[in-house]
């Protein structure tokens, strides 16, 4: 079964705002006005408002495989990027390779095996690249539900701002 672009968004975290094309789902961390400024100032930093940094999709589901498809174009000096797969909070694999400097739309694909019963997964998009999200697909038949979170932050800050996490807020 493969996730329409309302269940994508639905299960999305830190992206505000969704584009689908051929190439797949745009994952957006900025407004289009917050990129038109970027681009104005430097075409380094514009370039770098297209990384999937801090953006992540978490749902619950009782599907045993996920099938991981997407498409990448450079979002950053970087050529490598990682795309992490948890399980219950637990890390079982990721989706990784490098692109040439100026590729994009270079596909990558890989499958991962979830185990049985209900579980929460999270998949942690990366920071260095543009990842649209080509397809994410699940058993036929399996549950998808989103998770929902009791507050929501906004962090400004650099690079390392994305590795944070907060477990819990009294």
């Amino acid at each position: 079964m493969k996730l329409n672009f309302e269940q994508i968004k639905a299960i999305s975290t830190g992206a505000v705002r969704f584009e689908e094309d051929e190439s797949g789902v745009k994952l957006y961390r900025f407004t289009k006005e917050q990129q038109e400024l970027y681009k104005k100032v430097s075409s380094d930093f514009y370039m770098k408002s297209f990384s999937t940094s801090g953006v992540s999709l978490e749902f619950d589901t009782d599907s045993g495989n996920l099938e991981l498809a997407v498409s990448i174009s450079k979002g950053s000096s970087r050529r490598f990027f990682t795309h992490s797969i948890l399980v219950n909070g637990e890390r079982i694999g990721e989706l990784s390779g490098e692109i040439e400097s100026n590729a994009e739309h270079v596909p990558f694909r890989k499958s991962f095996s979830l185990g049985s019963g209900m579980k929460r997964v999270r998949i942690v998009m990366p920071w260095s690249v543009a990842s649209n999200l080509v397809a994410l697909e699940l058993d036929e038949g399996a549950k998808v539900v989103p998770v929902t979170k009791e507050r929501q932050i906004l962090m400004f800050g650099d690079s390392i701002t994305d590795k944070i996490e907060i477990s819990k807020i009294p």
